[in-house]
């Protein structure tokens, strides 16, 4: 009966370390999500583009150098993913993706890219383009109407001198996605402040725009 009794509190005590590891691995990553998109959002804010310098005080080690430099300038980027979970089948394999593409050491585009792998094997995408250029005040959505499907691809180019109302609006991407049981199914749930699912099952947008571009004085959420 000691032997039997001593097994069972071992197997109680590995469950409850497990459920503890996996609670703070999930509040980590969570943390981590909201540092890189709240970064994306703090440099688009700024009056000069980000250098390179810059993004490497911010990220240290976790900013990346996937592939050498080229004539036309260097790439970096900092990935996210909740694999050791994935893995585990605990959760849908989900990432989070900010690049940066510098040129001089000066950044001249930021894109975060959201994306998951739902239940069925099929991937949804959500991904953030932010341009950097003294002109640089575009907001484009697609899709920008009522009746796409749910498995569409959702993007959003946003300029650096657009209102820090429409970037906050294009920059809010679902960082919860990353930790969440079930996971995100459709880019509504990846970008809920850019769509919505309709009663009819599909993917709306939320923003007033003409035709994917977002004008000025349009009214946002």
């Amino acid at each position: 009966m000691k032997v039997i009794r001593w097994s069972v509190l071992c197997v109680v005590a590995l469950a409850v370390l497990g459920a503890g590891a996996v609670s703070i691995y999930r509040l980590k990553l969570k943390r981590g999500a909201e540092d890189v998109v709240r970064a994306a959002y703090d440099f688009s804010l700024q009056r000069q583009p980000p250098t390179v310098q810059e993004l490497r005080e911010r990220f240290g080690r976790a900013l990346r150098q996937p592939d050498p430099c080229t004539p036309y300038g260097c790439g970096y980027d900092v990935f996210l993913s909740n694999r050791a979970l994935a893995e585990f089948h605990l959760l849908p394999y989900t990432t989070l993706r900010s690049s940066f593409w510098a040129n001089n050491g000066v950044v001249e585009s930021n894109m975060l890219e959201l994306w998951t792998i739902t239940g069925n094997g099929t991937m949804r995408l959500s991904y953030v383009l932010v341009k950097y250029c003294d002109q640089c005040n575009s907001f484009t959505i697609h899709p920008w109407e009522d009746s796409s499907p749910l498995g569409v691809t959702g993007s959003v180019e946003i300029g650096s001198v657009s209102t820090p109302s429409e970037k906050r609006t294009a920059l809010a991407l679902n960082t919860d996605c990353l930790i969440s049981w079930r996971g995100c199914t459709n880019i509504a749930e990846l970008l809920p402040a850019v769509w919505w699912v309709t009663p009819a099952r599909t993917v709306g947008c939320r923003i007033r725009n003409r035709e994917g571009d977002v004008g000025r004085g349009l009214d946002l959420p």
